[in-house]
């Protein structure tokens, strides 16, 4: 099943330090539109670093999706993906879904300091201007 889209809007919005939430407005060759949402790690300079489809049956389209700019034409051929990865129920991919959604909620209340140990490299240039700052006011 080889489907194809066109990006026509893609609205990216910080959800915490670590995480935000992708939303891609799509439409097939048919003019009919669709929506895919992904929730997007965040680097320390935040940049996105990975993307994590919301239902998991939307990877190959999200991983596709990542890669593209605005307006671009995304073919994926979803045959491979469904011989490999069968069909679930319908409630079982929607509590998936809100298993991800609920982790994604549960970063936004992390205090700021707790976001720190998520990625080491903030991590490192806290330390870093810790002792920076420590170094002038010793030669104060």
């Amino acid at each position: 099943m080889n489907k194809t889209y066109i990006i026509k809007e893609k609205i990216f919005k910080e959800i915490s330090t670590s995480r935000g939430s992708i939303c891609y407005l799509l439409e097939d060759g048919q003019g009919e539109k669709r929506t895919v949402r992904a929730i997007a790690r965040l680097g320390f300079t935040k940049k996105i670093k990975s993307v994590q489809p919301i239902y998991y049956r939307e990877t190959p389209l999200v991983e596709s999706l990542s890669k593209a700019s605005l307006n671009d034409s995304v073919s994926i051929d979803f045959l491979a993906f469904n011989k490999y990865i069968p069909r679930t129920s319908a409630s079982v991919s929607q509590a998936n879904a809100l298993k991800i959604l609920r982790d994604v909620e549960a970063t936004r209340y992390n205090s700021r300091l707790s976001s720190f140990s998520v990625d080491p490299e903030r991590l490192l240039q806290l330390f870093l201007m810790a002792s920076v700052g420590f170094m002038d006011f010793l030669a104060i």
